[in-house]
């Protein structure tokens, strides 16, 4: 009986052992960096599944910083500010995520020089941006942006990005133009980033008004018109949003937009191109403002 017994334990010491094992093959580590060029390396070739990096609160002005390392379902890697908003990226710093999965950025401050997109992802799948403030400067009057474009490698014929979240963020003040947030595609046959999520945030002061490409959230553009995106717009807070006639543009299909609140804004839901799109539960507030 002894030996079955001393048997049995092996058996389970080794099942618990193997349990232990990540799934991508190191145990994940956490990275606390605390300059530009530690957060540069970092990001770009150090981490890896399931990894934690935490940037001490400071300003830093890291450039452009391209994330092609994946997290996965069960080890995603979290790129967050140690005390959440108390770390500022400055000047011309961006970030691309390209064919990158299960990603979350949490509680940075984009407080930016002009660039042309703060946050780009291309193929980009299960990335979440949450608890983030963006803000940025206007030099010229010529200036345009998009602060956050969901979408692929522009001749590609089939899109990859799918299921990623804008979420509980601050976009504040945006004064060039172009659209906040942009969700886009790959061009080539087209396709369009599908299942995006972009809820509980709050968009505030888009001024002065233009006619065209001012848009708050844009989802689609004219060659994406008939693709479905399936993007749900919901919970968010727009307040003085007056920079375009279409707040929230639809330009592809089978979107929804729910739940969202529209405060001194002057401007719309608008249906521009599509089929199936529903808009649900909207409450607008002009209080007067015309």
């Amino acid at each position: 009986m002894l030996p079955q017994r001393i048997n049995r334990i092996v058996v389970r010491l080794v099942s618990t052992l193997v349990l232990l094992i990540p799934t991508h093959g190191v145990f994940a580590v956490t990275h606390t960096v605390g300059t530009a060029a530690l957060i540069k390396t970092t990001l770009q070739q150090t981490m890896e599944a399931g990894d934690t990096v935490i940037i001490a609160n400071g300003q830093y002005n890291v450039g452009g910083i391209k994330i092609t390392h994946s997290g996965t379902a069960t080890a995603p890697i979290v790129i967050m500010a140690e005390t959440p908003l108390q770390v500022t990226l400055t000047n011309t710093s961006y970030l691309t995520l390209q064919d990158v999965a299960y990603i979350e950025i949490r509680g940075i401050h984009f407080d930016l020089s002009p660039v042309s997109t703060i946050v780009k992802l291309q193929g980009a799948s299960n990335v979440r941006i949450t608890r983030c403030r963006f803000n940025m400067q206007k030099t010229s009057d010529t200036q345009t942006s998009k602060w956050i474009l969901i979408g692929d490698t522009w001749n590609n014929d089939v899109s990859t990005s799918h299921h990623n979240r804008i979420d509980h963020c601050l976009f504040d003040g945006k004064t060039d133009g172009g659209p906040w947030v942009v969700i886009d595609g790959a061009h080539g046959t087209p396709d369009i980033s599908k299942y995006d999520r972009i809820d509980h945030n709050h968009f505030r002061n888009n001024t002065p008004r233009v006619d065209n490409e001012k848009e708050t959230i844009r989802m689609g553009v004219s060659d994406l018109t008939m693709c479905s995106a399936h993007t749900t717009v919901e919970y968010n807070l727009f307040e003085d949003c007056d920079g375009d006639p279409e707040i929230v543009s639809v330009k592809s299909c089978d979107n929804t937009v729910r739940y969202n609140t529209f405060l001194h804004s002057l401007g719309t839901v608008c249906l521009r191109q599509g089929r199936r799109n529903s808009v649900i539960g909207n409450y607008f507030f002009g209080d007067g403002k015309t």
